[in-house]
C-alpha cells in the first residue's frame, strides 16, 4: 500500500506542475519563444532584402549585357532615335551621361540657357572679352548670360531677329543638346586638321 500512496503522490505532483504551467499567462519558458520569433523575423526580412538586392543587379547587369550586344548605352535611348549616333559618341566622351538608374531620358527638358552653359563647360568653348551678345534682350545679369555670350559667338545658338530671352528659357529635349554638341565637336575637329595641314 505504501507504494501505492507514494505512485499517487507523485501523480498528483505531476497533475499540480501540468496545470500550474498551462495557465494563460506567459511563463518564463516561453518569453525565449517571443524573441526568437523576433529574431527569425528579422533574420528574414535581412535576408529578403539582399535578395532584393541582388535580384535587381543581375536585372541590371541583363540589361548592360543586353545593351552592350545591341551596341546601345542606354535602354532608354532607341537606335532609330534621331540624335542615338551623337548620344553615344558623347556618352562615349564622357561629355553627357546618364541618369543614376542607367537610364538617359531624352525627351526630358532643360533650358538653352542650361544648354549653352553645359556647352560651354564640356566643350571648353570661349569667346573674346570684347565680344558683346548681339541678342538685345538678354540682360547681363541673367545666370547663364556668360554662356549664352560664347555659345553665339561659336555660333552654336543664335538668336532669333536679336531676340534670345524667349529662348533661353525654352526648354529643349536632352537629344537635342546631344546633337548640338556633337555638330560642335565635330567642327573643332575640322579646325584642327585645318591648323595640322598648315
Amino acid at each position: 500500500m505504501k507504494s501505492y500512496t507514494s505512485l499517487l503522490t507523485l501523480f498528483a505532483g505531476g497533475l499540480l506542475l501540468v496545470s500550474g504551467c498551462s495557465g494563460e499567462t506567459a511563463t518564463a519558458d516561453e518569453q525565449p519563444q517571443a524573441a526568437g520569433d523576433d529574431w527569425v523575423e528579422s533574420e528574414i526580412n535581412e535576408l529578403d532584402e539582399k535578395l532584393t538586392g541582388a535580384e535587381d543587379r543581375a536585372e541590371r547587369l541583363a540589361l548592360d549585357i543586353e545593351l552592350l550586344s545591341e551596341g546601345r548605352s542606354f535602354p532608354d535611348v532607341r537606335t532609330d532615335l534621331f540624335a542615338f549616333e551623337e548620344i553615344e559618341y558623347l556618352t562615349g566622351l564622357s561629355v553627357i551621361n546618364g541618369y543614376s538608374d542607367g537610364t538617359f531620358r531624352p525627351y526630358n527638358q532643360i533650358t538653352r540657357g542650361q544648354t549653352a552653359t553645359m556647352l560651354v563647360r564640356q566643350l571648353d568653348l570661349t569667346a573674346p572679352d570684347d565680344y558683346e551678345l548681339q541678342a538685345t534682350d538678354v540682360r547681363s545679369s541673367h545666370q547663364n548670360f556668360e554662356a549664352l555670350r560664347i555659345v553665339e559667338y561659336n555660333e552654336i545658338m543664335m538668336g532669333n531677329d536679336g531676340i534670345m530671352s524667349l529662348a533661353t528659357h525654352s526648354p529643349v529635349r536632352k537629344w537635342h543638346v546631344s546633337s548640338c554638341a556633337h555638330t560642335q565637336m565635330k567642327f573643332q575637329r575640322q579646325i584642327l586638321v585645318i591648323h595640322l595641314q598648315t
